[in-house]
C-alpha cells in the first residue's frame, strides 16, 4: 500500500514540532532574558494553525470513522453509562438547601447535566482533549448558567508565568463583525477556597473585567472582555493545551479504513467476469455487427448459450492473487488498541479469547478508567462548587462553609459478578462485627466502612 493515505496535517505537525525543537536548541544563550511580543513561547507546543487542523481532523474522524468513534465513546460509556448522582452527607436544614441548589444547577435549561455531561466529558477526555465552559452568573439568585466554546474557537491559552501548570486565560478568535479577539479569564481556586466572584454576563458592559484580569493576560487595547470560563484539559504532558486521544491514531485508523475498502474492492472484482467471444471467419464490418448484436442482448445469468463451431464463448475473471490479509488487519487493530489504551478484545483484535484472558488483559484498562473517573469527578465537583460559591455570594449565610458536604457518585467501572459481590459483602460484615466485639472500632466507624465498600 502506498503512503498516499498518510495524513498531510500529521506530517505538518511533526515538522512543526521538529522545527520548534531545532530553534530552541540553536537559540541564543541570553534568550531566557526575553519573551515574544505576541503570545507565549512554550517549547513543544504546536502553533495555533496546526493545532486547529488537528482538532478538525479529530472531529471529522469521530463523525466519519466507526473505529475512531468507538475509541472515543467506550470510556464515556464505562464512566457515564449509569449517569451521575449527588449525595449530600449533611442531614440538617443546610443539607436540604444544598441538595436543592445542586439539583437546580444540574436541571438548569442551560446546563442539563443528564444530557450534556457525557458530551462535555467526551470532548474533554477523548475527542479534543480540552473543554471550555463559560460561566454566567445571575447576580440576584446566584444561579450559574454554563455556555460552551469549541476548541477551534480558541486562538491561544494564557499560562501563569510563575507556574506553567496553571492556565490564567483563553483568547477567543474575534467573532464575526468583531474587531478584537475576546479574552476570558479562567476560573480557578485552591482546594478549600471559594472561587473569586466574577461579573454576571459580558453584555453587562458596566461590570467590566474583574480585578486581576490584567494579570491573567487581559489587555483592553488588544482584547474585548468576554467573561470567565472553566478550562479542563487531558491527554497532554504536565504543561500545554489538551490534545485529542485520536492524535496518535490518525494514520492508523485511516490506514485500517483503506485496508477494509481495498479488501472489499478486491472481493467484488474477484466475483466479476467478462465474456470473451471468438468468432471464426468474421472480420471488419461483420465482426462489428456481431459485437453490436451481443451488446444489445447480452446473456443473462444462468441462460443457456447455443452456437455452432464458428463461435467460442469463454468467461474470463481477474486473477488478483490476493492473499489472506486477516493477520495484517489484526495487527493494525492491535496498534489502534495499544495507542488508545484498550485491550485487544475490545477492538476485535483477538482470534482466541476467553473470560480468563480477557479479565487479565482488562486490569490496566480498568485502572486507567478509574483514573479517568477521578478526573471526571473533579470536573463535576469544580463546576458544582462554583455554583455553591455564587449562591453564598448572592445570599450570604445560605451556603455551608467549604468543603461542601456532598459526594459525586459515579458508576463502578467494573460490574462484578453478583455472587462474588454477595460473598464479599458477607465476609466484610462478619469481619466488622468481630472488630466491634474486639473493641477495635466503634459502631459508627464500622457503619462508615461498610457503606464505603458496599
Amino acid at each position: 500500500m502506498s503512503e498516499a493515505w498518510r495524513s498531510v496535517p500529521v506530517r505538518a505537525g511533526e515538522a512543526t514540532f521538529a522545527r520548534g525543537t531545532r530553534e530552541s536548541l540553536a537559540s541564543d544563550p541570553d534568550e531566557w532574558m526575553y519573551r515574544r511580543l505576541s503570545g507565549q513561547d512554550r517549547a513543544g507546543e504546536l502553533d495555533a494553525r496546526t493545532l486547529a487542523r488537528f482538532q478538525r481532523l479529530a472531529r471529522w474522524l469521530y463523525h466519519s470513522n466507526p473505529v475512531a468513534r468507538r475509541v472515543c465513546d467506550l470510556p464515556v460509556d464505562y464512566l457515564l453509562g449509569g449517569g451521575v448522582r449527588f449525595e449530600v452527607t449533611a442531614d440538617d436544614e443546610a443539607g436540604a438547601a444544598l441538595e436543592a441548589a445542586i439539583d437546580r444547577f444540574g436541571e438548569h435549561p442551560q446546563n442539563r447535566f443528564a444530557e450534556r455531561l457525557p458530551l462535555w466529558f467526551a470532548e474533554q477526555s477523548e475527542v479534543f482533549g480540552e473543554l471550555f465552559l463559560p460561566a454566567f452568573v445571575n447576580r440576584q439568585s446566584g444561579d450559574v448558567a454554563l455556555g460552551y466554546l469549541a476548541p477551534e474557537q480558541i486562538l491561544e491559552v494564557r499560562w501563569n508565568d510563575e507556574n506553567a501548570l496553571e492556565a490564567t486565560g483563553a483568547v477567543q478568535y474575534a467573532p464575526q463583525g468583531g474587531a478584537k479577539p475576546v479574552f476570558w479569564s479562567v476560573i480557578r481556586a485552591a482546594p478549600g477556597e471559594r472561587a473569586a466572584r466574577f461579573p454576571a454576563h459580558p453584555d453587562l458592559a458596566e461590570a467590566g473585567p474583574p480585578e486581576g484580569a490584567a494579570g491573567d493576560g487581559f489587555d483592553p487595547s488588544e482584547h474585548e472582555w468576554g467573561g470567565v470560563l472553566f478550562y479542563f484539559r487531558a491527554n497532554c504532558l504536565a504543561t500545554g493545551r489538551g490534545r485529542s486521544v485520536l492524535e496518535p491514531l490518525f494514520d492508523w485508523v485511516h490506514a485500517y479504513d483503506h485496508y477494509l475498502f481495498n479488501d472489499l474492492r478486491n472481493a467484488n472484482l474477484q466475483g466479476a467476469f467478462v465474456w470473451d467471444v471468438e468468432c471464426k471467419g468474421l472480420d471488419g464490418a461483420a465482426l462489428r455487427q456481431k459485437a453490436e448484436e451481443i451488446r444489445k442482448t447480452p446473456p443473462r445469468p444462468g441462460e443457456v448459450l447455443v452456437h455452432n463451431e464458428s463461435e467460442r464463448w469463454m468467461a474470463l475473471a481477474p486473477r488478483l492473487n490476493a492473499s489472506d490479509h486477516t493477520a495484517l488487519g489484526t495487527q493494525v487493530k492491535r496498534m489502534i488498541g495499544m495507542g488508545a489504551g484498550l485491550p485487544s478484545h475490545l477492538v476485535a483484535a483477538e482470534d482466541d479469547v476467553n473470560r480468563a484472558t480477557a479479565q487479565s488483559a482488562d486490569l490496566p484498562f480498568l485502572r486507567r478508567m478509574e483514573r479517568r473517573r477521578e478526573r471526571l469527578r473533579d470536573l463535576v465537583r469544580t463546576v458544582v462548587d462554583y455554583q455553591l460559591d455564587q449562591k453564598g455570594y448572592a445570599r450570604p449565610g445560605s451556603a455551608p462553609p467549604r468543603p461542601y458536604p456532598y459526594a459525586v457518585l459515579l458508576p463502578d467501572v467494573c460490574a462484578e459478578d453478583a455472587a462474588h459481590s454477595a460473598r464479599c459483602l458477607r465476609t466484610r460484615t462478619e469481619a466488622l462485627a468481630k472488630a466491634i466485639d474486639a473493641g477495635l472500632v466503634d459502631a459508627e466507624e464500622a457503619k462508615r466502612q461498610w457503606r464505603a465498600r458496599s
